[in-house]
């Protein structure tokens, strides 16, 4: 077989129709943020894992057969693992809200800085207009007093 039969192209997204406006989702979401995908997985297997590691040693320490302490620390190791997952989802939720409440508050203190600037070179050009005004005025008095 050619190479060519066994490579899938990729699917195209769905176009929107003539005269329809195509949507581009703009939500801030866990999975697309690169930090926060690595570090929930990363949580998720550490806590699975030392569940696993303790619930083995407390059990074996205690006396309880190798087959029972196994079977015990697999079933801790899965609680701890969901367990890490939701905690890491709830800390990273907050985090991600806070860093986009963080990109809002410098957005609009970009833009209100931006009005103000505009605003002072407004009001500059303004009263040059006015000075000019009124040099105009003046000489245009001198012209008639004389």
């Amino acid at each position: 077989m050619s190479g060519e039969a066994t490579e899938k192209k990729p699917k195209k997204g769905k176009k929107a129709k003539k005269g329809e406006v195509e949507v581009v989702d703009t939500h801030v979401r866990l999975s697309t943020h690169p930090a926060a995908v690595a570090a929930v997985k990363r949580t998720r297997a550490r806590c699975g894992l030392f569940g696993f590691a303790i619930v083995l040693g407390l059990c074996l320490m205690g006396g309880v057969p190798a087959f029972d302490a196994t079977y015990r620390a697999l079933i801790a190791g899965i609680v701890c693992h969901l367990a890490g997952w939701y905690v890491s989802i709830v800390v990273w939720r907050q985090i991600i809200r806070h860093q986009a409440s963080q990109a809002a508050e410098a957005y609009n203190e970009r833009i209100r800085k931006a009005h103000l600037d505009a605003a002072e070179r407004a009001a500059a050009a303004l009263n040059a207009q006015h000075a000019a005004d009124a040099e105009a005025e003046a000489s245009w008095a001198a012209t008639i007093a004389n």
